[in-house]
């Protein structure tokens, strides 16, 4: 039996316990209309705090309280996206600075900052200081973007990976090599590359969440401004690691448009002076059935150039003409990896940035192979000739 001391202690302590939540019913009534309303977390932290203080677990009170509450909280709606910088622990310098060490690279403070001023803050910072009465002049000169950064990234971004593709896919057509390059340079690419570099909560603009061609403008301000502080080749290592690596589980051959692959095979046969392509089938099973299945060939002077299966004989002819095309192109799954890492880094690729791969209409093995040789031969002939001016 509890002695009078410990009971009026045990109901001074329930009292206070009713008061605290009557309080924050009250608190959360109230911040129905406010811009921050509460989380899911909170109201359970405060409800096992207050069962704590009862000790002796939830009682028929807490049930409704935590019924009011959760009413409160759907009708509340979900947590808004705020950024950042609204909490007190922010501080934009520390993570510019973090910013640049997550990546590894040497990035001037001013250099990286500029590189995350889009536009769009310089024209609503310029709105409110003519709306404060501020000069003009004052105005344009003390806020800068990073258009210049962009450009240069951007061209930097559209001259290396062409070359790195052309050094990879040597018999890779030219309108293959375009459509991986405007792939890779795509917003859907760039900008998830930004986001997930953590650029959203850097960079100074006019809307958050920052749109996605922020994203990707920032992203190419990024590549300029490496180039500017650490030299063109961090830049394109930069774009190697994060960039091109979006192909490791991509077919390149989806990004090569061929409307006709048998007539492709045909000029390209006609060009070698070898005969006309024969389409063959193979092999047939279920054909009376929903699952049918058709293996078709195609052959060139008594010779298999490729074969592939369709659930009709047009699909297996059009199938086959494709991988007779992907071995001629070199581009099927038997064929060596891109090079990444180190060995993608050393590659010779000073003369794949201007001399582009043959294109589709005038492609035949020969003008490949020779047009490969002779940009090998150069690089060569640069190296032997950079080695003798150093021995002598």
């Amino acid at each position: 039996m509890l002695s009078s001391k410990t009971f009026v202690a045990k109901v001074l302590s329930m009292r206070r316990t009713e008061r605290l939540i009557q309080q924050f019913l009250r608190t959360a009534y109230e911040r129905q209309a406010c811009p921050v309303p509460m989380s899911t977390e909170t109201i359970r932290r405060h409800l096992n705090t207050t069962a704590h203080l009862h000790g002796t677990g939830f009682t028929k009170s807490h049930s409704k309280a935590a019924h009011q509450l959760y009413k409160y909280r759907l009708k509340a709606g979900p947590e808004p996206l705020r950024h950042r910088s609204i909490w007190q622990n922010w501080n934009y310098d520390a993570e510019i600075y973090a910013f640049g060490q997550r990546l590894g690279e040497n990035f001037s403070t001013e250099t990286l900052r500029l590189a995350f001023m889009h536009p769009s803050y310089q024209e609503q910072e310029m709105a409110k200081r003519r709306e404060l009465m501020i000069d003009e002049q004052i105005q344009i000169g003390s806020i800068a973007h990073h258009t210049a950064l962009k450009d240069a990234g951007m061209e930097l971004m559209h001259s290396y990976i062409p070359s790195f593709l052309r050094y990879n896919y040597p018999f890779f057509p030219e309108e293959g090599i375009k459509g991986l390059t405007n792939f890779l340079c795509s917003d859907d690419v760039l900008a998830e590359i930004s986001f997930f570099l953590g650029t959203s909560d850097l960079i100074m603009c006019a809307d958050f969440p920052p749109e996605r061609s922020t994203l990707v403008d920032t992203l190419y301000a990024i590549v300029g401004a490496l180039a500017k502080d650490s030299g063109v080749e961090r830049a394109e290592y930069f774009v190697l690691d994060f960039v091109i690596t979006h192909l490791a589980d991509k077919d390149v051959n989806e990004h090569l448009p061929i409307t006709n692959p048998m007539g492709v095979i045909a000029d390209i046969l006609e060009r070698e002076g070898k005969a006309e392509p024969e389409s063959r089938l193979l092999r047939k099973t279920g054909e009376s059935t929903l699952m049918a299945a058709y293996l078709v060939g195609v052959y060139s002077d008594k010779k298999l150039i490729g074969e592939s299966f369709g659930e009709t004989l047009l699909i297996a002819e059009e199938m086959a003409a494709r991988d007779a095309l992907i071995r001629m192109f070199k581009t099927d799954l038997k064929q060596r990896p891109l090079l990444w890492g180190q060995a993608g880094r050393n590659l010779p690729l000073q003369h794949f940035y201007n001399v582009p791969n043959v294109s589709l209409s005038d492609w035949s093995t020969a003008s490949c192979g020779e047009n490969f040789q002779r940009r090998i031969s150069s690089e060569a002939a640069k190296a032997g000739k950079q080695k003798k001016q150093v021995v002598q």
